[in-house]
């Protein structure tokens, strides 16, 4: 059964879904999921957006007679964090569509996030104008939407230099942690109310270093964790504490050590912020992560 639920602060559904978009019209009534039921729609990927913080979702597909269906799906997220959070959990490997605060389109696909709300517009096969017509309904959804909320305050602390922006993911407990890059079985970092990570991919050389079969050449990852005031401080203290009680504790002066694969990792508290270097290819780049990272905190 759908449980149908009102958005808070989104437009009516008139507006919200059009009634016709480059020919594609909605093939039966608008669905809409609460968070509570929101596993009835996508099982398997609930606990994602749950760990985000959504609020509910609403979904139409739009057919066309001799055309595969568009689906597009509206997630209220909250937040602007958790909008931003839920665009950001998928690697980003398409180009920017131009819509809402950031977009992704790759063919058939579009994902962008505006204000509070996580959109996805994707069509089930491939046909001429496809993409056009769902670059089309993605911007008369993104039209009707809400602005207001921005990207978590935590984002801006990644530094610049090398950084993959395709591959930047806000975390909110350990296990989604682990799903963007394993680190230990157990919550060293304390996630709970209030606490929010963010993990990205690096380039040693900056961000259009190429690949290859080089170790050098893979990235690295940086992880911040940020703990809210009064006891942030506090708080990012004790988990470098554990972190290095079990990684580096045979660390030099610096905090950085070489592990079992070879790669250097490293870990230094910033004020109630945590810097995590992971798997850098040497120790002045692990080094030079955090430096970085405690610069942009002057």
């Amino acid at each position: 059964m759908i449980l149908l639920v009102a958005m808070t602060g989104c437009a009516g559904p008139e507006a919200l879904f059009p009634a016709e978009v480059d020919g594609w019209t909605p093939a039966a009534p608008e669905e809409a999921y609460a968070a509570a039921t929101l596993h009835q729609y996508i099982d398997g990927a609930a606990e994602v957006y749950l760990a985000l913080g959504v609020v509910g979702a609403r979904a139409v597909r739009y057919a066309r007679d001799g055309q595969p269906e568009i689906i597009a799906d509206v997630f209220d997220m909250g937040t602007g964090a958790g909008a931003y959070g839920a665009f950001h959990h998928d690697v980003r490997s398409g180009r920017p569509a131009g819509i809402g605060a950031e977009s992704d389109q790759d063919g058939g696909a579009l994902a962008f996030w505006k204000g509070r709300h996580f959109v996805s517009v994707i069509a089930v096969g491939e046909g001429p104008g496809v993409p056009e017509a769902v670059a089309a309904l993605g911007r008369r959804i993104a039209a009707a939407l809400p602005d207001g909320g921005g990207p978590p305050a935590i984002a801006a602390r990644l530094p610049e230099p090398g950084l993959d922006r395709s591959r930047v993911h806000l975390v909110t407990n350990h296990a989604l942690l682990n799903r963007h890059f394993f680190v230990a079985d157990g919550d060293l970092f304390g996630f709970g109310p209030g606490v929010l990570g963010i993990v990205a991919a690096y380039r040693a050389d900056g961000p259009d270093a190429g690949g290859g079969d080089d170790d050098d050449a893979e990235p690295y990852r940086l992880l911040l964790v940020s703990y809210p005031d009064p006891a942030g401080g506090e708080a990012a203290a004790a988990a470098l504490s554990r972190f290095r009680a079990a990684f580096l504790a045979e660390a030099g002066a610096d905090g950085a050590l070489r592990l079992e694969n070879g790669r250097w990792t490293a870990a230094r508290a910033i004020g109630p912020l945590l810097a995590v270097a992971l798997d850098a290819p040497s120790r002045e780049t692990a080094v030079a992560a955090l430096d970085a990272v405690q610069a942009r905190a002057r």
